[in-house]
């Protein structure tokens, strides 16, 4: 186990904690004060101090774009059936855009944008 990103991961989980018990002291750990961070990207989701919600669905949605836009070619060849076209969106663009998705917090404004 790498234990330097294992310590990262940790200060961050622990920064992100002491907003939500709403602590106004200083963490300490191994005699180093732990940094508290308003958002930051771990495995390529965005967590913040709201604990989600909108803008890690918009962050999302933009790399799903993304990951669609990249397979412009597949998607406008005549030679590539439509079923093969669904089973390489199911494959390659949805779980892209559905990535941690059971940890957002989700709003009816939310549901709105996402429909749009």
């Amino acid at each position: 186990m790498a234990t330097t990103k294992t310590l990262f991961i940790y200060y961050m989980a622990t920064s992100v904690r002491t907003e939500y018990a709403h602590s106004s002291k200083d963490v300490v750990v191994n005699s180093e004060e732990v940094e508290d961070v308003e958002e930051f990207v771990y495995l390529g989701a965005t967590v913040n101090k709201e604990g989600g919600g909108s803008r890690a669905i918009t962050n999302r949605m933009q790399k799903a774009r993304g990951a669609f836009q990249r397979l412009g070619k597949v998607w406008a060849t005549r030679g590539v059936g439509r079923r093969t076209k669904i089973r390489l969106f199911k494959t390659l663009v949805r779980p892209v855009l559905l990535y941690g998705c059971e940890t957002w917090k989700i709003i009816k404004g939310d549901v709105s944008n996402a429909s749009a």
